[in-house]
C-alpha cells in the first residue's frame, strides 16, 4: 500500500494522466502519480497484454483493440489507478449538493483543510493550490498552511510538469521535448499527446508557432515543430518493423465468449484483393480521407462511385469495396462501419496505384 506522507502527487486529470505525462512528473520529482479516470466497464470487457516492444504491460479493448490503460516499470509501486463507475441517479443526488458555487477559478480554502487535517488521524492531501503554487518551493507552503501530510496538484503540472523539480523550473520548451520523447517511445497516441501539448501551451497556442501546431495531425508533425522529427521517424519505423500499429489487432477469433449474439454477415472473398491495412482515423484530416480520395479519383475518370458492403461480427467490422468490376477489402477489422470502409478504401487507393506503401506507412496504415 502507497505512504502518503510528506508526499508530491501529480493529481488526476482527464486525458493529462497517461503514461507519458505520469513518467515524465515521475523524473522530475513526484512522489506518487495518478491515472485519469478510467471508467470499469472498459476494464471489463479488455485483455492484459505484455507488450514486449514497448516493455509495458497494456489493458486492450477487445471491441477495437484501443489501449485503456499502459504501465511499465518504472512507475511500479508509484501509480494509482483511478477507476470510475456509472450510475446517472446517483450522480444527480451528489450534483445537487456539492463542489455548485465553486470553479476553478476561484481561491482555494486552505483553513478548511487545516481545519479537517487537525481533526482526523488519516493523512490527508491537499489539492486545488495550482494557483498560489509557481515553483517547487510553494508546494512546501502549501503544505504547511494546510497542515496535510501530502500535496497533490493538477493544474500546475499540466502546465508546467517540472513544477516537482526541486531545482527550480525548466522552459516550457524543454519540458515539451521531453514530453514529446516520452510519447513516442511510448507510442501514445497523436491526438492525446496533442491534447497535452495545447494545455502546455495555453495562450502561446495563438502565435504563428501555435497555428502551426494547432494544424498537426500525426506524431511526427507535432515532434517536428520541436526538432524531433528524426527521432519519431526513426523509432515508428523501428516500431514498425517491430510490429506495433498504433492499436491492437482483434479479430473475431480471438473475443471472448460473447455476452449475446450479434446479427453478422457472411461475406464470399473470392476472387477479393486483400491486403492488412488499419485506418487511424487522426492521421488523416476531412479533406484527404480514403473515401474522398477514391470518390474524387473516380469523378475524374468518369467511373461509378464504389459500392461497400460491411459484414459485422460482435462489435467488430470489415468492409468489401466494389469498384471498376474489381473487389477490395482490408483483413483488418475495425471498430465501425465508417473506419471499416476506410480502410477498405485504402487497400483499393493502393491496389489503383495511388497511394504507395512508403505512404501507408507514415500514416501507420500497413500491418504486417
Amino acid at each position: 500500500m502507497l505512504d502518503y506522507t510528506n508526499k508530491v502527487i501529480l493529481a488526476p486529470m482527464v486525458r493529462i494522466g497517461t503514461l507519458p505525462m505520469r513518467l515524465l512528473a515521475l523524473r522530475y520529482g513526484a512522489d506518487i502519480v495518478y491515472t485519469e479516470e478510467l471508467i470499469d466497464w472498459k476494464f471489463l470487457r479488455s485483455k492484459r497484454i505484455s507488450n514486449d516492444i514497448l516493455n509495458t504491460v497494456d489493458y486492450v479493448d477487445q471491441t477495437d483493440g484501443t489501449i485503456v490503460f499502459r504501465t511499465c516499470a518504472e512507475e511500479k509501486n508509484k501509480v494509482v489507478l483511478q477507476l470510475g463507475t456509472c450510475d446517472a441517479v446517483r450522480a444527480l443526488k451528489v450534483g445537487k449538493l456539492v463542489t455548485q458555487e465553486e470553479r476553478p477559478q476561484h481561491a482555494v480554502h486552505p483553513d478548511i483543510i487545516l481545519y479537517v487535517a487537525e481533526r482526523i488521524s488519516v493523512p490527508v492531501i491537499a489539492n486545488g493550490g495550482s494557483k498560489e503554487i509557481e515553483k517547487f518551493s510553494d508546494i512546501n507552503k502549501f503544505k504547511t498552511v494546510t497542515g496535510c501530510s501530502s500535496v497533490m496538484i493538477a493544474r500546475a503540472a499540466e502546465w508546467n510538469c517540472s513544477i516537482f523539480r526541486k531545482e527550480g523550473l525548466l522552459p516550457m520548451d524543454d519540458v515539451i521535448r521531453e514530453y514529446l520523447k516520452l510519447s513516442v517511445d511510448y507510442d501514445n497516441s497523436p491526438s492525446n499527446t496533442k491534447y497535452c501539448v495545447q494545455n502546455i501551451l495555453r495562450d502561446l497556442q495563438e502565435t504563428p508557432r501555435g497555428r502551426q501546431f494547432l494544424d498537426c495531425q500525426t506524431l511526427e508533425q507535432i515532434c517536428s515543430i520541436w526538432d524531433l522529427r528524426e527521432y519519431c521517424k526513426q523509432k515508428q519505423s523501428h516500431y514498425h518493423k517491430m510490429g506495433i500499429q498504433g492499436r491492437w489487432q482483434v479479430s473475431p477469433s480471438n473475443l471472448e465468449p460473447p455476452q449475446k449474439k450479434l446479427k453478422s454477415v457472411d461475406m464470399d472473398l473470392d476472387d477479393v484483393s486483400q491486403m492488412k491495412v488499419c485506418f487511424i482515423r487522426a492521421n488523416f484530416n476531412d479533406l484527404n480521407l480514403p473515401k474522398t480520395q477514391l470518390h474524387t479519383w473516380a469523378g475524374k475518370n468518369g467511373l461509378k462511385l464504389p459500392v461497400y458492403e460491411t459484414q459485422q461480427i460482435e462489435k467488430l467490422f470489415r468492409t468489401i469495396i466494389t469498384f471498376d468490376g474489381k473487389r477490395y477489402t482490408s483483413t483488418f477489422w475495425e471498430k465501425n462501419k465508417k473506419f471499416a470502409e476506410q480502410s477498405a478504401a485504402l487497400v483499393c487507393l493502393y491496389k489503383l496505384g495511388l497511394v504507395t506503401e512508403e505512404q501507408l506507412i507514415i500514416l501507420g496504415s500497413v500491418i504486417k
